[in-house]
């Protein structure tokens, strides 16, 4: 009875800790869109039903970070958000992500990373698919864009992203596809940046 109740509070705190981060994140882009800030990037990374361990504290899980991105008088910034730690507004040389979006917004619109499909390819060239066993548990990064009115929602299943083989056999039929698509662009630079918090 100890023992759940103390996997009772540990999940509260947790809970909580969460909402924090998030709720720092969310007040600041409220922040900005009152400011005229005419374009933010939220690039928001969280794992369904499990903890990533991090070492920015001893008794802290990482279960989101999010990072956002924006321009202001010609200048650009960003500010990093977690579960875990402060951290404080940073202004950079320039960011992928301001320019990136206003030059492909009409693409963004449409763009979506395709779910994993497995086929195997016979020596007659004839495809045989086979169920997809994709893992219940993943990690998705949601890329939220706010331009002008414009506000776009781009959800990536991390194991879409980097499944390239289903087995020995089959291959990911849309590997190719979602690697050329230019929300795996915004991923990739995602990466980088959260490096550099």
């Amino acid at each position: 009875m100890k023992k759940l109740l103390l996997l009772f509070i540990l999940n509260v705190v947790a809970l909580s800790c969460l909402a924090q981060g998030l709720e720092s994140a969310s007040k600041k882009i409220s922040k900005l869109k009152k400011s005229k800030v005419d374009t933010i990037v939220s690039v928001y990374r969280y794992s369904s039903s499990m903890t990533m361990p991090t070492e920015k504290g001893k008794d802290c899980f990482l279960t989101s970070s999010q990072m956002l991105f924006w321009t202001k008088d010609g200048e650009y910034f960003k500010q990093a958000f977690d579960n875990c730690n402060d951290y404080k507004e940073k202004k950079i040389d320039s960011t992928i992500f301001i320019k990136f979006v206003r030059d492909s917004i009409k693409i963004l619109k449409t763009a979506e990373i395709l779910p994993v499909k497995c086929v195997f390819r016979d020596m007659a060239g004839i495809a045989h698919y086979q169920k997809n066993n994709a893992p219940k548990h993943s990690k998705f990064t949601d890329i939220t864009i706010y331009t002008g009115s414009i506000t776009l929602l781009k959800k990536i299943d991390h194991y879409n992203i980097i499944t390239e083989n289903c087995d020995a056999e089959y291959l990911n039929d849309n590997w190719e596809t979602n690697n050329a698509n230019i929300l795996k662009l915004l991923f990739d630079e995602a990466d980088r940046e959260f490096r550099d918090k």
